[in-house]
């Protein structure tokens, strides 16, 4: 088939269409694009609603390696990708996105597909109720990691558990669980198998955040 570069100098081109090919850390694959097509046997959905590819590419002049970083976000009315979060999780995965030029009276391919773009998938930035808004760094970058992942600072990040159901949310790392607001501070002292100290064979109910409290809870040399 013709080149993309090619095609895209026609005065009367086809209609451009990106791939994405997204590799999770389980190691299922997701397939979108910004409408339903099926390419080399492989459908890709329609749930791509928005990205700034075309942006990215200006920006990359002076990048190394290309676009620096992509945001796209994703049709969410069904809450599809809310449960693949919840279940895997977006963070870390392989993100491939390709672009050629489809017919859109056939539907078909007109032009070989060329890849615009490898990178990695951070954490959702926001999701609503019909949207879902991811973004990637590009692999070359040197900034797509942030290291340490919490920066030094006098006040613990964590939310603490205040309540049995949120100290049990603490305890146990099940699928539902390791994503709770509470998992990172882990205190569940009244739980089986829970960590902590108890206050007077009672479980502490508030926190400072404070390195003294956090001794106090029995949690400041406890390592995940």
């Amino acid at each position: 088939m013709q080149s993309p570069y090619i095609a895209k100098e026609v005065l009367t081109a086809d209609t451009p269409v990106f791939l994405f090919d997204c590799t999770m850390a389980d190691g299922s694959l997701q397939r979108w694009s910004s409408q339903t097509i099926q390419i080399s046997g492989h459908q890709y959905d329609g749930r791509v609603i928005k990205h700034n590819l075309f942006e990215a590419q200006v920006a990359s002049d002076t990048q190394i390696g290309g676009s620096p970083k992509l945001s796209f976000e994703l049709a969410n009315a069904d809450s599809h990708f809310s449960e693949i979060e919840q279940q895997t999780g977006f963070k870390g995965a392989r993100l491939i996105v390709s672009s050629l030029f489809v017919s859109t009276a056939t539907g078909a391919a007109t032009t070989d597909a060329i890849v615009v773009f490898r990178g990695l998938v951070n954490p959702p930035e926001q999701i609503t109720e019909s949207t879902f808004r991811l973004s990637a760094m590009n692999r070359m970058s040197m900034q797509r990691t942030q290291l340490p992942e919490v920066s030094v600072q006098r006040l613990c990040p964590w939310r603490f558990p205040t309540t049995a159901s949120q100290r049990a949310e603490a305890a146990t790392d099940t699928p539902e669980n390791k994503y709770s607001f509470f998992y990172r501070c882990g205190y569940s002292a009244d739980q089986t198998d829970g960590v902590g100290n108890l206050n007077a064979g009672a479980p502490y109910t508030s926190c400072s955040h404070t390195r003294a409290d956090c001794v106090a809870h029995g949690m400041f040399t406890r390592l995940e």
